[in-house]
């Protein structure tokens, strides 16, 4: 048991191997927070940090772990912190501190693996240790925290916080029988899965639902989740997305880390076959009885059967006679998750500023680079702003007043939605 009623103590983690040192007590602190995200667990940060971390002339990340640990010494929370600089070697340079996962969002929920119940006990720690570290960093892009959280919870200069666009994961509770499942879902969701279905028998396509768990699984499972997950982003006449699995080094993270799952027992695939090949795939992963379902795949010639409903309708019945209490499906608003019902939790992301007018340059600088918008700023970027505003009309003053929210960088596309043929 941890005790957060006292001071907690925080640790940076150095050495020649910070993920190995910490590794042992970072597994034993996931099994006993009932953590179900995939991105949070040791191995992740360890395959992500070999395979996409950069450090290039223009971007350079550095590690910045943090162990926080109660005052008898047991580890509370980890903190997967990364220092990420532009350009790697200038006096002009920015410096953002964030947590491991700057990718094409292939780290859907990037923060905190912290015991249950001390969330905000630990986020006061770590936020006071940061300030602490001199001019180390411009800002810091706070994320997955807490839906519950305030700003003042926070503990940072308001003036100096920016609120983004909260992080959404969609997580059905499962009961124990499919019928009842379906029976809870909207009228036109039972309407379409009864057409995937029999579209395929109208056809006389029959299909088998293959179940990837065992080491030796995964290769094959992933090259076909590979090939139809790039087949699926070469669609143009529905939603576009990008391949999110197009660079070595990103297939490369992806075969490690579910290698590393699967020696756990953690890893799942699910291969919709029909004619003895493939049409449609999705990867997941189990902590206990949750599932993340991950990314998918199919193959466009089958589009109008919509297999991708199909595969995860079967899935979900897999879940159901295995005893799975709850399934996420993921990060993102599009509707291929929405219609399913169930609860979205909103994962809050904030960025602090340093109080510098080097920090404030540097963060709009990037965030002008980032969005193509190089006259756009935010009020809480301009100490200013507030005498200027007195000379301004009324009008001007309301028209300025409506927040403006930039968008997250990491957003997940949306799945496409493939329409069956009619029944």
């Amino acid at each position: 048991m941890v005790d957060v009623s006292g001071p907690l103590r925080v640790e940076r983690v150095d050495g020649a191997d910070p993920l190995g040192a910490l590794a042992g007590e970072w597994r034993a602190l996931f099994e006993s927070s009932g953590c179900r995200l995939p991105f949070l667990a040791v191995e992740w940060a360890q395959a992500w940090w070999n395979h996409l971390r950069r450090g290039g002339s223009t971007t350079r990340d550095s590690l910045q772990l943090r162990a926080i640990r109660d005052a008898g010494g047991a580890l509370v929370a980890v903190a997967p912190l990364m220092l990420t600089v532009r350009p790697a070697w200038s006096p002009l340079r920015v410096r953002q501190l964030h947590f491991l996962g700057a990718d094409g969002n292939l780290t859907e929920v990037r923060g905190l693996l912290c015991a249950p119940g001390a969330e905000k006990a630990v986020l006061a720690a770590l936020r006071t240790d940061l300030e602490a570290s001199g001019g180390a960093w411009d800002w810091i892009h706070w994320s997955g925290l807490p839906p519950e959280l305030t700003e003042a919870e926070l503990g940072a200069d308001p003036a100096r916080l920016q609120k983004l666009a909260a992080r959404e994961e969609h997580v059905l509770e499962m009961p124990d029988n499919w019928e009842t499942f379906k029976s809870n879902l909207k009228r036109n969701v039972r309407e379409s899965l009864r057409k995937c279905y029999n579209s395929l028998k109208r056809d006389s396509h029959e299909f088998t639902l293959k179940v990837g768990r065992a080491p030796e699984d995964v290769e094959g499972a992933l090259a076909r989740l590979f090939e139809l997950h790039a087949a699926r982003a070469g669609v143009t006449d529905t939603i576009k997305h990008r391949d999110v699995f197009g660079l070595p080094s990103e297939r490369s993270f992806m075969v490690e880390v579910c290698r590393a799952f699967a020696a756990q027992g953690r890893f799942r695939s699910f291969e919709l076959v029909i004619k003895d090949a493939v049409v449609a795939t999705r990867v997941g992963f189990q902590f206990g009885k949750a599932w993340y379902l991950y990314y998918s795949g199919y193959d466009p010639k089958w589009s109008e059967y919509s297999v991708m409903t199909t595969t995860l309708a079967e899935a979900l019945k897999v879940a159901i006679a295995e005893g799975i209490t709850t399934v996420s499906l993921s990060t993102g608003t599009d509707q291929s998750k929405s219609r399913w019902g169930g609860k979205v939790i909103p994962r809050q992301e904030w960025i602090q500023l340093r109080g510098t007018g080097r920090a404030r340059m540097a963060y709009r600088t990037v965030e002008s680079l980032r969005t193509g918008s190089w006259k756009r700023s935010f009020d809480f970027l301009r100490p200013s702003a507030g005498k200027a505003a007195e000379a301004k009309p009324a009008e001007a003053k309301a028209a300025e007043a409506m927040p403006v929210e930039p968008k997250s960088a990491e957003a997940k596309p949306a799945e496409p939605t493939d329409k069956p043929k009619s029944a």
